[in-house]
């Protein structure tokens, strides 16, 4: 269980510094740059794509509300939605807790400066 939690963590990372690169915010390569704002802001998208993925939404239907105004992501986080939504879907079940979205801001905070 905990290599797979590990597993599922770093598909997180990974998507986030694929999503971020593509939203022009850091170079895809190793998360470069983040800071505590980036982190938290794309931890609460992963939180709403584990609670809508819980509660039966597609990813679609998650992704687009995310990406609206009535969202709550501010705009120059948006370009980051549809890669972690399509990887929380991706997510083994077990791994669909808010505990999994905390590891992903931790994850995140530790490759500040990378």
């Amino acid at each position: 269980m905990a290599r797979r939690f590990e597993i599922g963590m770093r598909q997180l990372c990974f998507a986030l510094c694929i999503g971020l690169g593509a939203g022009g915010m850091a170079p895809p390569a190793a998360a470069q740059g983040l800071d505590a704002e980036s982190c938290r802001a794309t931890r609460a998208i992963v939180s709403a794509a584990i609670k809508g993925r819980k509660a039966g939404a597609t990813p679609q239907a998650i992704g687009a509300r995310l990406g609206s105004d009535e969202g709550g992501v501010d705009a120059r986080y948006r370009p980051t939605v549809p890669p972690l939504v399509d990887l929380v879907y991706k997510l083994d079940p077990s791994l669909l807790s808010e505990a999994t979205a905390d590891q992903f801001e931790s994850i995140c905070l530790s490759r500040q400066g990378e």
